[in-house]
């Protein structure tokens, strides 16, 4: 890992160094506990899908506005279109988006090492 922060450091673009699986897993959980940093996720980082917010997960806890780009980006624009206003709204955010939660399937969490939903409305 040492080596390729060096040539991030080096090249005159950004180049996004992505731990290990578990790694990526550990960090998210230390700043977003409710997210589960499933294998889908690692797999579009490291075939080199840049988003910001994905990025940010493993860096810093995520404001309400990120949770809910961050839910768009998971589940899927149209999906989540109609959650209330995660800012202005967010007990009305939370139980609709437990809605769109309960048609996806539970996920491998590498941190709990058991099978949870991809957001966790609890934490």
């Amino acid at each position: 890992c040492r080596f390729y922060n060096s040539i991030d450091e080096e090249l005159s673009f950004s180049v996004e160094v992505v731990d290990d699986f578990l790694a990526e897993a550990r960090n998210v959980n230390h700043h977003n506990r409710w997210v589960t940093y499933a294998l889908p996720l690692q797999r579009f980082r490291e075939l080199g899908f840049q988003n910001e917010i994905i990025s940010r997960l493993s860096l810093r806890k995520l404001t309400k506005s990120e949770v809910a780009e961050f839910c768009a980006l998971l589940l899927g624009k149209v999906e989540t279109q109609s959650l209330p206003d995660a800012e202005t709204n967010w007990n009305e955010f939370c139980l609709a988006l437990r809605e769109l939660l309960e048609k996806e399937q539970d996920q491998w969490n590498p941190v709990k090492k058991k099978m949870t939903p991809w957001i966790n409305i609890k934490k």
